[in-house]
């Protein structure tokens, strides 16, 4: 009895886990790579099958630079969370960013894309194709699907 209370219990875990990132599976073990096309901004989104992230971003491109930036680029990355969910024909990826660390994030404070906590839609591409889409907050960005990390 205790077999089977288990098995159902990683059976339902795994049920889970996999409902919280349907629509989401054209991106595991691929990279969303993205572009402010105003403030060229790029970044690099990695969204795995177990619900956690990865987010990167090169800020090089900006023409505005913290005194701390020692170089023609500064890189600023978390990782955190993230559920989907269907909104009309789009998948939306819900990031919830590790908020342990102390640090500030000026692509977060510039409301870059995936840089926090929020719901994102998620391209509809297919692996190598790219687009050039303005979101709702008027912002353009080019986004890639690459395949692999």
């Amino acid at each position: 009895m205790k077999k089977l209370i288990l098995g159902l219990t990683a059976m339902t875990a795994f049920a889970v886990a996999r409902a919280q990132t349907v629509g989401a599976e054209n991106f595991f073990n691929n990279t969303i790579y993205l572009q402010n096309q105003k403030t060229l901004v790029s970044g690099a989104l990695w969204l795995n099958q177990d619900g956690s992230y990865i987010v990167f971003f090169n800020r090089g491109g900006q023409k505005i630079m913290p005194q701390s930036a020692a170089g023609p680029f500064q890189l600023e990355g978390r990782e955190g969370t993230y559920t989907t969910r269907i909104v009309g024909s789009s998948t939306e990826a819900c990031l919830k960013p590790d908020t342990s660390t102390k640090f500030t994030y000026y692509t977060e404070k510039g409301g870059e894309v995936f840089a926090g906590s929020g719901c994102y839609e998620l391209p509809v591409l297919a692996v190598g194709a790219s687009e050039v889409k303005t979101l709702p907050d008027g912002k353009t960005y080019k986004f890639w699907l690459l395949g692999g990390r």
